[in-house]
């Protein structure tokens, strides 16, 4: 099912002071011209669009220089009226974390994010935040917000229609116009269901993690305390093999094998543990305690079918 969340663009709504957009017919049928053609002039802030980071941040990169995956993937809407403080954006990441949608983050509603919220998503790493507003931020004063989210490398999508769809995770479509040099862009933004069928749910995921076999026992421990590898009647499942697996540290790194600028061919053991969804960040940091290395590499895969559910 797809979801048209963008604004219409000749009706839409405009930021104060900004101009609104023009639609100049050129040619017309009805006049006997052998065609209908229009041109048309707006603002790149109308209606639904993105900002850049050049908005408010001059050495900030225009929208032509975005990646598009920004724009395009898992996202998690969230149902909101009034400010978001910090806290509400602490928890409106961990409820996207665990449906692997904390990349792009929608918010619902009369909202306005609040400084405090905007750090929490700079903080997290978030690609794209979105609101129904014309402005991210407070609309009397929006540089600050603006600043702190732009300026982590984020985007905005603003002026998006959520008033009919429900909490949860889809997948964005928000490509903007490639203006080359420009600090916004409109776009027409949608929303698609994830997953193979609406109806179906992930219950588990299987997690493969890559380990130092010097750590196998710890790490073991840890999966136990979160009860993973549960599987009906039976718990502390788990497969490992071993692998040969290379990398390379960059500069500034701090790598618990190898050196920087070198690269690693290692023995690892590769572990293989079932978990229910619902569990995914309290066992990730529950790894992450107890693995050796500064970027560990975790698999998440979600299971659409196993044995025992």
């Amino acid at each position: 099912m797809i979801i048209d969340i963008s604004q219409e663009v000749f009706s839409c709504n405009v930021f104060p002071g900004d101009p609104a957009p023009m639609r100049n017919t050129l040619l017309s049928i009805k006049d006997g011209a052998v065609c209908n053609l229009t041109a048309f002039y707006m603002c790149a802030h109308n209606g639904t669009h993105v900002d850049a980071p050049f908005h408010f941040i001059q050495d900030g990169k225009t929208v032509d220089q975005i990646p598009l995956d920004h724009f395009v993937g898992p996202c998690w809407v969230s149902r909101h009226d009034g400010f978001v403080t910090g806290e509400d954006a602490a928890a409106i990441l961990e409820k996207a974390y665990r449906e692997n949608a904390d990349k792009r983050i929608l918010i619902a509603g009369k909202a306005t994010v609040t400084e405090e919220a905007a750090k929490v998503f700079a903080h997290h790493g978030v690609w794209l935040v979105g609101n129904e507003s014309q402005t991210v931020g407070p609309e009397d004063a929006p540089k600050r917000v603006h600043e702190i989210l732009l300026g982590s490398g984020a985007v905005l999508l603003e002026g998006i229609v959520l008033t009919t769809v429900p909490e949860g995770t889809y997948t964005l479509h928000a490509a903007p116009l490639s203006l080359g040099g420009s600090d916004g862009a409109p776009c027409r933004a949608y929303l698609m269901h994830q997953g193979i069928s609406e109806k179906m749910t992930v219950t588990f995921l299987k997690l493969e993690i890559f380990i130092p076999e010097t750590h196998l026992d710890a790490l073991q421990t840890a999966l136990r305390g979160v009860d993973a590898g549960h599987i009906g009647n039976y718990d502390c499942c788990l497969s490992y093999s071993h692998v040969m697996s290379t990398w390379r540290p960059l500069t500034g790194t701090n790598p618990f094998i190898g050196k920087e600028n070198t690269i690693s061919c290692e023995h690892e053991i590769k572990v293989e543990v079932t978990i229910r969804a619902e569990r995914l960040k309290e066992t990730m940091d529950a790894i992450k305690r107890v693995h050796p290395y500064e970027e560990p590499v975790i698999n998440v895969i979600p299971l659409w079918g196993t044995s025992f559910q």
